[in-house]
Protein backbone atom coordinates (compact mmCIF):
# COMPACT_ATOMS: atom_id res chain seq x y z
CA UNK A 1 0.00 0.00 0.00
CA UNK A 2 2.85 2.52 0.72
CA UNK A 3 4.33 1.61 -2.34
CA UNK A 4 0.91 2.62 -4.30
CA UNK A 5 0.80 6.07 -2.27
CA UNK A 6 4.40 6.81 -2.57
CA UNK A 7 4.28 6.48 -6.65
CA UNK A 8 0.34 8.30 -6.37
CA UNK A 9 -1.02 5.13 -8.21
CA UNK A 10 -3.47 4.40 -5.32
CA UNK A 11 -5.70 7.77 -5.78
CA UNK A 12 -6.38 7.71 -9.33
CA UNK A 13 -7.77 4.47 -9.48
CA UNK A 14 -10.25 5.64 -7.06
CA UNK A 15 -10.96 8.67 -8.95
CA UNK A 16 -11.33 6.70 -11.69
CA UNK A 17 -13.67 4.63 -9.71
CA UNK A 18 -15.82 7.56 -8.49
CA UNK A 19 -16.41 8.98 -12.00
CA UNK A 20 -17.13 5.40 -13.60
CA UNK A 21 -20.04 5.48 -10.40
CA UNK A 22 -20.99 8.61 -11.20
CA UNK A 23 -21.70 7.33 -15.07
CA UNK A 24 -23.91 4.28 -13.64
CA UNK A 25 -25.66 7.28 -11.60
CA UNK A 26 -25.89 9.57 -14.24
CA UNK A 27 -27.71 6.93 -16.97
CA UNK A 28 -30.11 5.55 -13.96
CA UNK A 29 -31.13 9.28 -13.62
CA UNK A 30 -31.54 10.24 -17.25
CA UNK A 31 -33.67 6.69 -16.94
CA UNK A 32 -35.94 7.66 -14.44
CA UNK A 33 -36.68 11.09 -16.23
CA UNK A 34 -37.11 9.39 -19.28
CA UNK A 35 -39.83 7.11 -17.37
CA UNK A 36 -41.41 10.15 -15.37
CA UNK A 37 -41.64 11.64 -19.17
CA UNK A 38 -43.66 9.23 -20.60
CA UNK A 39 -46.11 8.66 -17.21
CA UNK A 40 -46.44 12.24 -17.41
CA UNK A 41 -47.35 12.44 -21.14
CA UNK A 42 -49.68 9.69 -20.76
CA UNK A 43 -51.24 11.04 -17.86
CA UNK A 44 -52.09 14.27 -20.01
CA UNK A 45 -52.83 12.19 -23.54
CA UNK A 46 -55.46 10.38 -20.81
CA UNK A 47 -56.82 13.86 -19.29
CA UNK A 48 -57.59 15.17 -22.97
CA UNK A 49 -59.13 11.80 -23.60
CA UNK A 50 -61.54 12.75 -20.59
CA UNK A 51 -62.46 16.01 -22.07
CA UNK A 52 -62.83 15.12 -25.21
CA UNK A 53 -65.63 11.83 -24.07
CA UNK A 54 -66.90 14.93 -21.47
CA UNK A 55 -67.73 16.88 -24.19
CA UNK A 56 -69.20 14.37 -26.59
CA UNK A 57 -71.46 13.00 -23.91
CA UNK A 58 -72.50 16.35 -23.09
CA UNK A 59 -73.62 17.24 -26.56
CA UNK A 60 -75.39 14.12 -26.76
CA UNK A 61 -77.41 15.00 -23.67
CA UNK A 62 -77.70 17.98 -25.26
CA UNK A 63 -79.05 16.99 -28.35
CA UNK A 64 -81.37 14.67 -27.21
CA UNK A 65 -83.28 17.06 -24.32
CA UNK A 66 -82.88 20.11 -25.72
CA UNK A 67 -86.34 20.60 -26.09
CA UNK A 68 -87.65 18.99 -23.01
CA UNK A 69 -85.44 20.65 -20.64
CA UNK A 70 -87.29 23.67 -19.96
CA UNK A 71 -90.28 21.79 -20.04
CA UNK A 72 -88.82 19.66 -16.76
CA UNK A 73 -87.41 22.78 -15.74
CA UNK A 74 -84.04 21.27 -15.72
CA UNK A 75 -80.35 21.56 -17.14
CA UNK A 76 -77.65 19.79 -17.75
CA UNK A 77 -74.60 20.83 -15.58
CA UNK A 78 -72.05 20.75 -18.71
CA UNK A 79 -68.69 20.77 -15.93
CA UNK A 80 -70.29 17.55 -13.80
CA UNK A 81 -72.79 16.08 -16.80
CA UNK A 82 -75.49 16.03 -14.05
CA UNK A 83 -79.11 16.42 -14.56
CA UNK A 84 -80.50 18.80 -12.46
CA UNK A 85 -84.30 19.32 -11.88
CA UNK A 86 -85.19 22.49 -10.30
CA UNK A 87 -87.93 22.22 -8.42
CA UNK A 88 -88.31 19.01 -6.33
CA UNK A 89 -91.02 20.23 -4.68
CA UNK A 90 -93.10 19.18 -7.70
CA UNK A 91 -91.79 15.85 -7.66
CA UNK A 92 -92.10 14.84 -4.15
CA UNK A 93 -94.91 16.46 -1.25
CA UNK A 94 -92.97 18.01 1.16
CA UNK A 95 -91.46 16.05 3.63
CA UNK A 96 -92.52 12.58 1.64
CA UNK A 97 -90.09 10.28 -0.40
CA UNK A 98 -93.35 8.88 -2.47
CA UNK A 99 -92.71 10.04 -6.40
CA UNK A 100 -95.60 12.52 -7.69
CA UNK A 101 -97.58 11.38 -10.73
CA UNK A 102 -95.61 14.42 -12.84
CA UNK A 103 -92.42 13.31 -12.06
CA UNK A 104 -93.18 9.88 -12.40
CA UNK A 105 -94.44 11.04 -15.93
CA UNK A 106 -91.03 12.89 -16.43
CA UNK A 107 -89.04 10.29 -15.64
CA UNK A 108 -90.54 7.94 -17.92
CA UNK A 109 -89.54 10.17 -20.64
CA UNK A 110 -86.39 11.15 -19.38
CA UNK A 111 -84.77 7.76 -17.98
CA UNK A 112 -85.09 5.66 -20.93
CA UNK A 113 -83.51 8.24 -23.38
CA UNK A 114 -80.83 9.06 -21.00
CA UNK A 115 -79.57 5.36 -20.30
CA UNK A 116 -80.29 4.42 -23.83
CA UNK A 117 -77.23 7.43 -24.19
CA UNK A 118 -75.06 6.63 -21.39
CA UNK A 119 -74.86 2.74 -22.58
CA UNK A 120 -74.45 2.92 -26.47
CA UNK A 121 -71.72 1.58 -27.43
CA UNK A 122 -69.54 5.18 -27.55
CA UNK A 123 -69.83 5.76 -23.74
CA UNK A 124 -70.33 2.43 -22.07
CA UNK A 125 -67.42 1.96 -21.44
CA UNK A 126 -66.40 5.48 -20.44
CA UNK A 127 -69.22 5.82 -17.36
CA UNK A 128 -67.92 4.76 -13.87
CA UNK A 129 -70.92 6.09 -12.34
CA UNK A 130 -74.81 7.33 -12.33
CA UNK A 131 -75.61 8.62 -9.55
CA UNK A 132 -78.92 9.65 -8.12
CA UNK A 133 -79.41 11.93 -5.63
CA UNK A 134 -82.31 13.19 -3.39
CA UNK A 135 -83.12 16.60 -1.76
CA UNK A 136 -84.29 17.44 1.37
CA UNK A 137 -87.31 19.06 3.09
CA UNK A 138 -87.18 21.97 5.04
CA UNK A 139 -90.36 20.95 6.94
CA UNK A 140 -88.32 20.03 10.11
CA UNK A 141 -86.52 23.11 10.58
CA UNK A 142 -89.06 24.93 12.68
CA UNK A 143 -89.82 22.35 15.54
CA UNK A 144 -86.49 20.21 16.03
CA UNK A 145 -82.83 20.45 17.21
CA UNK A 146 -80.33 20.94 14.28
CA UNK A 147 -79.21 17.84 14.76
CA UNK A 148 -82.90 15.64 14.60
CA UNK A 149 -83.19 18.26 11.20
CA UNK A 150 -79.99 16.92 10.06
CA UNK A 151 -81.03 12.71 10.71
CA UNK A 152 -84.00 13.51 9.32
CA UNK A 153 -83.44 15.82 5.97
CA UNK A 154 -80.72 12.34 5.80
CA UNK A 155 -83.26 9.98 6.01
CA UNK A 156 -85.63 11.74 3.30
CA UNK A 157 -82.91 12.11 1.18
CA UNK A 158 -81.94 8.90 1.03
CA UNK A 159 -85.44 7.40 0.83
CA UNK A 160 -86.36 10.03 -2.11
CA UNK A 161 -83.15 8.48 -3.79
CA UNK A 162 -83.95 5.18 -3.16
CA UNK A 163 -87.96 5.87 -4.49
CA UNK A 164 -86.74 7.37 -7.74
CA UNK A 165 -83.68 4.58 -8.12
CA UNK A 166 -86.25 1.94 -7.30
CA UNK A 167 -89.12 3.49 -10.13
CA UNK A 168 -86.63 4.08 -12.71
CA UNK A 169 -84.90 0.71 -12.60
CA UNK A 170 -88.28 -1.32 -12.38
CA UNK A 171 -89.60 0.47 -15.61
CA UNK A 172 -90.49 -2.21 -18.87
CA UNK A 173 -88.20 -0.36 -20.96
CA UNK A 174 -85.03 -0.85 -18.76
CA UNK A 175 -84.87 -4.16 -19.15
CA UNK A 176 -82.26 -4.21 -21.89
CA UNK A 177 -80.19 -2.16 -19.28
CA UNK A 178 -80.80 -3.90 -16.03
CA UNK A 179 -76.66 -5.35 -15.90
CA UNK A 180 -75.86 -1.90 -17.01
CA UNK A 181 -77.88 -0.10 -13.88
CA UNK A 182 -76.88 -2.46 -11.70
CA UNK A 183 -73.09 -1.66 -12.30
CA UNK A 184 -73.27 2.15 -12.68
CA UNK A 185 -76.58 3.15 -10.68
CA UNK A 186 -75.87 4.12 -7.14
Amino acid sequence: MKKYIENDDFWPSISDLMSGLMIIFMFIAIAFMSQVAKEKQSMTDLAEDYKKVKISIYQELFKEFQTDLNQWNAYIDQETLSIKFREPDIFFEQGSADLNYKFKEILDDFFPRYIEILNSDKFSNEIEEVRIEGHTSTEWTRNSTPMESYFKNMELSQNRTRSTLHYVMTLDSMSSHENFMIEKVT
